[in-house]
């Protein structure tokens, strides 16, 4: 695939999502992929019955050939992956065979699925789910994504979908460093703790920790909910199977730390009649100026 057509079909994808997710955290740049060195990322569980394979990292290199190493840091079992991209080209990482090492296995428990990315020239990486009815793609943000404070968006109008076996809403923490101490403070119940309860886990390099909401309805929401540690982390927030009209979709991505908090940005639309955006402020009394057709203001806590 050349770079034109795969930055093309980036784009077309990005474009087919039915539903805008933003919040203060976001910062000014694109939500797309960063270009850098080093990644983490931790994989959510995503529900075989929804659709869950196959799973692929697609890796793009730029003016310089890169040699990029895959690994787990915490799993001593799984092999490293080394790929060499020439320059100006992309790679295609087939994951679907290492699924079961790769996905978060269970809530409240730390695990060892974290995913380790380290190039020797600039990449820019995307986690991708290409099933054939539920396709997403999960924009790694290097070492943007790493940071000891988050907020986590979520939307709260449709549904998760009732499937076999149970889909969820999650929020999947993964350690860059040995001995991080990660608190959470989950606005709604989640598995093993309750809501607006702060509790902490302790995590090696590559360990992760999925904080799971499992009651399917959308006024049960983790949106609000506070990450923070005392060593750098990365968070992927997930949703298993939205409802929409009958169709369902996993959706999710990869945020940013409040390191890249935002005053001011612009939203494109997609192609849908039933696009939201959502607004999550980290500071009471953060006043909101909408500009559409007419000009909304309001008040947020």
């Amino acid at each position: 695939m050349t770079i034109s057509r795969f930055k093309s079909y980036i784009n077309g994808l990005w474009l087919r999502h039915t539903i805008m997710l933003a919040s203060l955290l976001f910062g000014s740049h694109q939500s797309f992929s960063q270009q850098d060195v080093l990644f983490y990322f931790a994989a959510p569980e995503i529900s075989s019955g929804e659709g869950d394979t196959p799973i692929n990292l697609k890796l793009l290199s730029y003016s310089n050939p890169a040699t990029v190493t895959i690994t787990q840091p915490a799993n001593g079992a799984f092999t490293p992956i080394i790929v060499n991209l020439a320059a100006n080209s992309v790679s295609n990482v087939n994951l679907t065979p290492f699924l079961a090492s790769v996905e978060s296995p269970s809530a409240n428990s730390v695990n060892n699925n974290g995913i380790k990315i380290v190039s020797t020239s600039e990449i820019t990486a995307y986690y991708e789910l290409t099933n054939g009815s539920n396709k997403e793609i999960f924009s790694l943000k290097g070492q943007k994504a790493l940071g000891t404070n988050f907020y986590t968006p979520f939307q709260k109008n449709w549904n998760n979908a009732v499937t076999a076996p149970a889909t969820f809403s999650s929020i999947d923490i993964v350690a860059s460093v040995n001995n991080t101490t990660v608190a959470i403070t989950p606005k709604t119940a989640i598995t093993g703790h309750a809501a607006n309860v702060t509790f902490s886990v302790v995590l090696n390099e590559g360990e992760t920790y999925s904080a799971r909401d499992m009651n399917v309805t959308a006024l049960s929401s983790l949106a609000g909910s506070i990450v923070s540690s005392n060593q750098p982390v990365s968070v992927t927030l997930f949703s298993g199977a939205l409802s929409n009209t009958g169709c369902t979709s996993s959706m999710g991505d990869q945020i940013t730390p409040t390191d890249f908090l935002g005053k001011n940005f612009v939203l494109q639309k997609g192609n849908s009649n039933d696009d939201k955006l959502y607004i999550l402020g980290t500071q009471n009394n953060t006043a909101i100026t909408i500009t559409n057709s007419g000009v909304t203001n309001t008040v947020i806590s």
